[in-house]
């Protein structure tokens, strides 16, 4: 059962808003605490990915999905649902693809690392970008894979996070900055651009063509002149803080998932904690995403938590029926490895 929690907001400086929060937890459903990656397909499911399986919440409860019925490993690392209708699911056996109620596997036999896949990005023709310790990959609609330009003559390091700019450009972030390719050429940003820092776990472009980068110690801005700035954490002290997520509202927020709590930035620039000392039940957020409703959902160490006013929404099972089928014939034991 989900605990709902009366949560005042700190830092405003006349009236503080409150805002409620429900909390879901291993008894509430989900198949283990850490949820890792969090995503809402187009029917309104909202899918978690726990380091123990996969699961979608429909509004009423949760359904978890397990080999065969499900993807190819039970470690969620990063799930995206892309603008066809696609489930793309990132495990530590590879990848998994759902795609009109039938899933798809991919390993190394196909050309895809087998582990530490760290983002999805939809490439609006069928297929996947891949972000993983190793660079860029490209899975096209047709199977084939393809190393993403030469990047490696410019990053040679991990990469961690993939965003579509406005004006259609791919940008990521690194352990070493942040990176853009435009009609195959690759531009590279750091410290000495302006960037707060050069290690970006999470990367997110908006309408009016800023980007927005936040990862160790700090997250920067790129308005849309081209200048990168660091942005002002106000409560948060910055050395040693993580920043794992990046997320904007239809109010105009913008909220910043941290190894020690939400920070939300309302569109006046003012700055809101939320943590335990206010409402959530664990302080480490790995995931954070905005919903068709306008809520707020975050993925922490300890579970899942939904911020917001509005009741999820209801929709129907994301597959034909109660048994998903495979595009490969499957036997035995589910894939070890994980």
């Amino acid at each position: 059962m989900a605990l709902l929690i009366g949560l005042a907001l700190c830092t405003p400086p006349a009236h503080a808003r409150h805002y409620p929060i429900e909390i879901y937890r291993s008894d509430s459903g989900l198949p283990q605490a850490q949820v890792i990656s969090i995503c809402q397909d187009r029917q309104g499911a909202i899918w978690f990915g726990t380091y123990s399986g996969l699961c979608y919440f429909d509004g009423v409860e949760f359904h978890t999905l397990t080999w065969p019925d499900g993807p190819r490993g039970r470690e969620i690392n990063r799930i995206m649902a892309a603008r066809d209708g696609t489930l793309w699911v990132a495990t530590g056996v590879g990848l998994s693809r759902l795609r009109d109620g039938r899933w798809r596997d991919y390993t190394a036999e196909d050309g895809l690392p087998t582990r530490w896949i760290n983002d999805l990005l939809d490439d609006g023709e069928g297929g996947v970008w891949l972000a993983h310790y190793l660079g860029l990959l490209h899975l096209h609609n047709d199977g084939t894979v393809e190393q993403g330009t030469d990047l490696h003559e410019y990053l040679g390091n991990t990469v961690f996070c993939l965003t579509r700019g406005a004006d259609g450009a791919l940008w990521g972030g690194t352990a070493g900055g942040v990176f853009t390719i435009r009609n195959g050429e690759c531009r590279w940003f750091t410290r000495k651009d302006g960037m707060g820092g050069d290690e970006f776990y999470d990367i997110i472009a908006l309408s009016s063509g800023e980007i927005i980068a936040g990862g160790f110690e700090g997250v920067s801005r790129r308005d849309r002149s081209g200048k990168w700035e660091p942005v002002d954490l106000g409560p948060l002290e910055t050395n040693g803080l993580v920043i794992n997520a990046l997320a904007k509202d239809d109010s105009g927020n913008l909220n910043i998932g941290t190894t020690r709590g939400l920070l939300i930035i309302d569109k006046h620039g003012g700055h809101h904690l939320v943590n335990r000392d206010n409402g959530l039940e664990d302080d480490f957020i790995h995931d954070l995403v905005t919903d068709y409703e306008g809520n707020l959902w975050l993925g922490t160490e300890i579970g899942a938590a939904r911020l917001g006013s509005h009741k999820a929404m209801a929709c129907p099972p994301p597959g034909p029926g109660p048994s998903w089928n495979r595009e490969t014939e499957v036997s035995g034991s589910p894939p070890s490895g994980e």
